[in-house]
């Protein structure tokens, strides 16, 4: 019986092992294909349209791609960006995603920050920067 219970044990660890080796790969990939940049974007944007402070008046500005986008995104205080798309295109430096805010399509650069020139920080994720956005008509 002592015999039985070790192999038990034993097959027990190997198995736990298993898993959450299992469980890093499958995050490892979630994070290779840019699954934390969609997160910290929408999080930056959230919080950018959450009020309209000097602050983020100014980081709308540096990134809209027109006046129209600018005027629109001032203008849309208090929502928040739905129907982020996952990525889009791109490549390893930069990123393409999609979404909704107050019911009008936005698109939405991101790009590396070894390869941005001055782009908006997401705060969450300094290693992209929004580079910019676009109200799509």
């Amino acid at each position: 019986m002592c015999i039985y219970q070790s192999k038990q044990k034993h097959h027990r660890k190997w198995v736990v092992i298993a898993s959450l080796t299992l469980v890093l790969m499958i995050i490892g990939l979630w994070l290779g294909n840019m699954g934390y940049v969609k997160l910290a974007l929408r999080w930056e944007l959230d919080q950018a349209l959450a009020t309209k402070s000097a602050k983020n008046l100014h980081l709308l500005k540096k990134v809209s791609v027109d006046p129209q986008t600018y005027h629109y995104l001032k203008t849309a205080t208090g929502s928040k960006i739905r129907r982020l798309s996952d990525f889009q295109g791109g490549d390893q430096t930069h990123g393409y995603y999609a979404g909704l805010v107050k019911g009008k399509g936005i698109s939405v650069w991101m790009v590396d920050k070894d390869h941005s020139a001055g782009s908006w920080t997401v705060l969450a994720n300094p290693e992209w920067r929004i580079e910019s956005l676009q109200v799509r008509r």
